[in-house]
């Protein structure tokens, strides 16, 4: 058994097809099959049902993958052990959730990279309580996402970056309350999957706000299109001066009274990515100072 051969079989479970895990890899598709060929040798078992296409993973598979992830981060830690901060390598696996994806995630990792140049990333995206479930199986190493209302005893918890919530509104609106600009036009939701949303519902209810949805968006970026566009009114996150796409629209508070969000980042509770954790930490106060 190699790393490497487990590194592929996690792979082909993360990107869902031989073909496609080849491709994220690098290597050929005979090249994978010949790894997961190998482990199945060394263990006795197979690992997928190759009478379905794509082949699934059997039930010794998926419990070795599950291993499999665990010996990943375990290896993958190892460098942080000893030596100087210098020697932070490997790979780090991060999440982030869509609203941080394109302007504060960016400025985080560029920081990170210019202090450790030999540390590898791999960044995914998902709404938060997809991410705090990938950590939580050792899929991702730490996700920048909002916050919890209960971190679970297994995770940790740092908060990053405190957002307001705000209405924002086409230009040509001139109302100066925000009652008044989100009365005036079609409503345009932002997901409701996301944790902020169950937030935004509860105000709206408790102000007898009953809007009439238009559609609903999971992108900061698409929804600031929309607006601009004169399509209707919107309550999201505000990036503030992080946001990387600043239309010509207006931005008014929601409240009162004010909702705030922090996001920050949720990682496990293990020691030997603590070192690397921590440079990630650090690259964020310095990118968003």
């Amino acid at each position: 058994m190699s790393i490497r051969n487990l590194r592929t079989l996690v792979a082909i479970k993360d990107q869902g097809s031989f073909a496609a895990a080849s491709e994220a890899l690098g290597l050929t598709h005979s090249a994978v099959s010949m790894q997961v060929k190998m482990l199945e040798e060394t263990y006795g078992a197979r690992l997928f049902d190759r009478s379905e296409r794509p082949p699934r993973l059997t039930e010794p598979g998926d419990a070795l993958i599950q291993h499999a992830r665990e010996v990943l981060a375990l290896y993958d830690g190892l460098a942080g052990v000893i030596g100087t901060d210098s020697a932070i390598h490997g790979v780090l696996k991060v999440g982030v959730i869509p609203t941080a994806l394109t302007g504060i995630a960016p400025r985080i990792l560029a920081e990170l990279r210019r202090v450790y140049p030999s540390l590898q990333i791999q960044l995914s995206s998902a709404m938060s309580g997809d991410l705090l479930d990938m950590v939580r199986r050792n899929e991702l190493d730490v996700a920048l996402q909002s916050e919890p209302t209960r971190v679970p005893k297994d995770l940790e918890w740092t908060r990053v970056l405190q957002q307001k919530v705000v209405v924002v509104a086409p230009p040509r609106l001139r109302a100066r309350r925000d009652v008044e600009v989100l009365s005036a036009s079609p409503y345009i939701r932002f997901n409701r999957r996301s944790w902020v949303a169950p937030l935004i519902a509860g105000a709206l209810r408790e102000r007898g706000l009953d809007l009439e949805q238009s559609m609903e968006l999971d992108s900061l970026e698409a929804i600031y299109m929309m607006v601009q566009a004169g399509l209707g009114v919107s309550i999201i996150p505000d990036s503030g001066p992080f946001s990387p796409f600043r239309p010509d629209v207006r931005i008014l508070p929601f409240g009162p009274p004010q909702i705030e969000r922090w996001i920050g980042f949720l990682s496990k509770k293990a020691p030997l990515k603590d070192k690397t954790i921590a440079a990630l930490i650090d690259a964020a106060s310095v990118a968003l100072a």
